[in-house]
């Protein structure tokens, strides 16, 4: 069976989490390996592993391998260019052969075995893990596990405890995820010193994360000073209404020259640059010299936008730039930037006695449907109540929001057949604005969106009118956040029940056809079973061509439309119900 998912981290990133009393290399009582380290040659070939298990282990699809710049978790996937004959057992003693294809250069893989809440680890190498010199493009273009020495510059620092940050070489960008420092220890980024515009040479594995190569926890073998530093930067972004914004660079070649990225050159413009000169001293007999940059953004009347601006400085043999995003605000109430309930409601009180002079889009969750407030075909049209985040607060002027005779998708009527709306949806609503006995209405408008979809014609997501699979990848693609349900057959079974995790993983359709395309394919990923809680041993397991409903959050994980591990649940499964 093929280890099927492609790898996004090597053992640096594991030894990046560290290992606690219940993720031990080597022997658990648990689960035990006769070795942790297999070789396979560069030629091609297999080695074999014995696993002894006291009861259910398996390969895990994905793993928590660290935190990115925004302390979300960063999780790997099992790798592409191994097989294996098997990826789970049960109790007792299993042996996994695997197998890797030739390949041009040596890689490395670590694979994490589950059993129950314990891990253990099993690291795999094919042939020399020699450094290849290459590019950033041919370091993109390569094979997991390879090891690469690479140079370019520094484009951004993304993280500087870690020393996660980009490089540029001129063929394309490259990430490095993790910088070691000079005595290989991690989490000490800042004794490198290393800054935006610095030339460096570093060497490391390649891993894939997200579909997009990366190196993992390199070592830097070169640093060459950048002639080029920001000095300051305004805090914030550039407001909406347009303005000035002024940035200092300190510069050692024949001046500065910013370069405004061409998408950006309609909005963004120099208009004033004062150069100050720098004096020697004991300290630094050769200063950098400074400029003031000062920059005129034009009115933004749609989503926030960013420019990036290169600042180069040269001399005779030597160039260097720095890059930096110049950031400016969206004006709310655009369906890029739509008013949040609060927002719309200041809004309104601005406007006095008047309606707003334009439609403005706003995002809630729906909090109140009255029985006569249904959409109907009668005047095909609804009235309901929105709050940030769901709950009625019985008409409190600073929270609620009622949406006021609204039509239907595509500024339509309601007919029969169309969906009717429900609380707890997540809505877009495009309207003029008004304040009519003192509480923030709806004058003239429509539902732009439900729950991420501008159609019903594949659900919205309710109880009483569920995504079908199609409706749930759009929706999942179109980033909405609200809790859902979504119906079907299922069409393909990733993952059965089972008693150690509780949970399963499936491909709904609407005629229980796995068609094997992104676009089509909605998986409920780790869900677990009816009532919210986990399988046990005697609950009906799932099979193709069950119907099934499940709720919960949608997300997209590498392209796949998903429910996020254990957040969903099924709701029913053939009818019957907990």
């Amino acid at each position: 069976m093929k280890l099927k998912y492609s790898l996004s981290f090597i053992l640096g990133a594991f030894l990046m989490v560290g290992c606690s009393d219940d993720n031990t290399i080597g022997s658990l009582a648990e689960i035990s390996l006769d070795k942790t380290y297999l070789t396979i040659p560069e030629g091609g070939g297999n080695d074999t592993v014995n696993i002894s298990a006291t009861g259910d282990w398996e390969f895990e699809k994905s793993v928590v391998i660290g935190k990115d710049a925004d302390k979300k978790d960063i999780t790997a996937e099992l790798p592409t260019w191994l097989t294996a004959t098997t990826l789970k057992g049960s109790a007792g003693v299993t042996q996994v052969i695997f197998h890797a294809d030739a390949t041009g250069s040596g890689r490395e893989i670590p694979l994490q075995i589950s059993i129950g809440d314990k891990r253990q680890y099993l690291v795999v190498r094919q042939g020399s893990m020699e450094a290849t010199t290459a590019t950033c493009a041919e370091v993109l273009a390569g094979p997991d596990g390879k090891t690469y020495r690479v140079s370019g510059t520094v484009t951004d620092i993304a993280n500087t405890t870690y020393g996660n940050l980009y490089i540029n070489d001129g063929t394309g960008e490259l990430y490095l995820y993790g910088t070691l420092d000079k005595d290989g220890k991690q989490k000490n980024f800042s004794s490198l010193g290393i800054e935006k515009g610095d030339y460096i040479t570093v060497e490391g594995p390649r891993s894939t994360y997200n579909g997009n190569g990366q190196l993992v926890n390199v070592t830097v073998l070169n640093i060459k000073k950048s002639l080029v530093k920001i000095v300051e930067t305004p805090e914030g972004v550039i407001p909406a209404a347009g303005g000035e914004y002024n940035v200092k660079v300190a510069y050692k070649g024949s001046g500065v020259y910013p370069e405004i990225d061409a998408n950006a050159q309609s909005w963004l413009r120099v208009v004033k640059t004062k150069f100050i000169a720098g004096i020697p001293s004991k300290i630094e007999p050769n200063p950098s010299d400074t400029v003031i940059v000062t920059f005129h953004a034009n009115n933004n009347v749609a989503g926030a936008r960013s420019a990036d601006v290169t600042f180069t400085s040269s001399t005779s043999d030597n160039s260097s730039s720095v890059k930096l995003q110049v950031a400016q605000a969206g004006l709310s109430g655009t369906l890029a930037v739509p008013y949040t309930v609060e927002e719309a409601i200041d809004y309104v009180k601005s406007l006095g006695d008047n309606v707003s002079p334009t439609q403005v889009y706003i995002k809630g969750y729906v909090s109140k449907v009255d029985a006569n407030g249904q959409f109907g075909a009668k005047f095909g049209n609804g009235t309901f109540w929105i709050s940030s985040n769901g709950t009625y607060n019985n008409g409190d002027a600073a929270k609620d929001m009622q949406v006021f005779r609204a039509l239907w998708f595509n500024n339509q009527k309601w007919v029969e057949g169309n969906a009717p709306i429900a609380t707890g949806a997540e809505v877009i609503i495009c309207a003029t604005v008004k304040k009519y006995n003192g509480v923030a209405q709806t004058d003239k408008g429509y539902v732009y969106s439900v729950n991420g979809v501008t159609t019903d014609a594949h659900g919205i997501g309710t109880k009483a009118n569920p995504f079908s699979g199609l409706g749930a990848v759009a929706a999942a693609n179109a980033g909405t956040s609200a809790k859902v349900y979504v119906a079907g057959k299922i069409s393909k079974v990733a993952s059965e029940f089972n008693a150690n995790y509780g949970n399963a993983s499936f491909y709904i359709s609407t005629d229980g056809t796995y068609a094997n395309d992104k676009a089509k394919d909605f998986e409920a990923f780790r869900v677990l079973y009816m009532g919210n809680r986990k399988w046990a041993d005697g609950d009906k397991q799932v099979k193709v061509g069950d119907d099934v409903t499940i709720y919960g959050p949608l997300t997209v994980y590498n392209g796949v439309a998903e429910t996020p591990a254990n957040q969903a649940y099924i709701v029913s499964l053939n009818g019957a119900t907990e």
